[in-house]
């Protein structure tokens, strides 16, 4: 039997080979193990503060706050997510005076960024933001990230995306804006388990978790759609058929 003997630079080279495999492989079953114990919340927004004076952002937060007010957005007012677990999260909502974009700004900016929202006559929802994760299996959504991007900058872009959009924006109505943010959320969970990639995990339908399928699906979905805009369905199915 004759044995392969490569040169010193050889076995560099296949060695740096095999721990990109293994940084490779070890990154999406990284993300497939995550989206399978993930457990995703409804969102719940509670006005801020029940009685008194509304906690207003600063910092980052706070300069982004003024850019949507030099846009021309209205505010609504301070939210916290009552269902978040994780971390104390302080929500900031303003409306285009015509109701078409929904500007969402977080207490936690470097780390959850800012969105911006439109929604079209279909159900689909447009956002775009510094950090927009493609974890929709719906699509529903349809995202945009600009990272590093300021806030006024991406409202303008995210304003020419509605604008060409192939069917009308329905405006935002103040009075209607947490009722709506609620079902939206809902109809994507109740979407992603109708099509068997969710489930359940409380009686009261609040909190759900990806399936096998769905894990994998989104697995899929971050390796071949470049986690910015949303791959088309079918596209996705024809990478994975189970």
């Amino acid at each position: 039997m004759t044995l392969l003997v490569l040169p010193v630079w050889g076995w560099v080279v296949a060695g740096l080979a095999a721990v990109v495999i293994v940084v490779v492989v070890g990154f999406f079953v990284l993300i497939f193990v995550t989206g399978l114990f993930e457990t995703h919340h409804l969102l719940g927004l509670d006005y801020l503060p029940g009685d008194g004076e509304q906690p207003m952002p600063t910092g980052k937060a706070g300069q982004q706050y003024d850019e949507a007010l030099a846009a021309g957005c209205l505010a609504i007012g301070a939210f916290e997510d009552r269902e978040s677990k994780l971390m104390s999260l302080t929500l900031w909502l303003l409306i285009s005076e015509d109701g078409r974009d929904l500007v969402m700004i977080t207490s936690k900016p470097r780390m959850l960024g800012y969105r911006i929202y439109s929604r079209l006559e279909s159900g689909v929802w447009l956002t775009s933001g510094e950090v927009v994760g493609n974890t929709d299996l719906t699509g529903l959504v349809r995202p945009a990230s600009h990272p590093g991007e300021p806030l006024a900058g991406v409202l303008s872009l995210h304003r020419q995306r509605a604008d060409t959009a192939e069917e009308p924006v329905v405006p935002f109505i103040p009075e209607q804006l947490l009722d709506d943010l609620l079902a939206f959320d809902r109809k994507k969970a109740e979407t992603t388990i109708a099509m068997g990639l969710g489930r359940w995990v409380n009686a009261e339908q609040t909190q759900w978790r990806h399936t096998p399928r769905g894990a994998l699906r989104l697995t899929a979905q971050t390796a071949f759609s470049g986690g910015t805009d949303n791959p088309r369905n079918d596209e996705v199915e024809n990478l994975i058929s189970l």
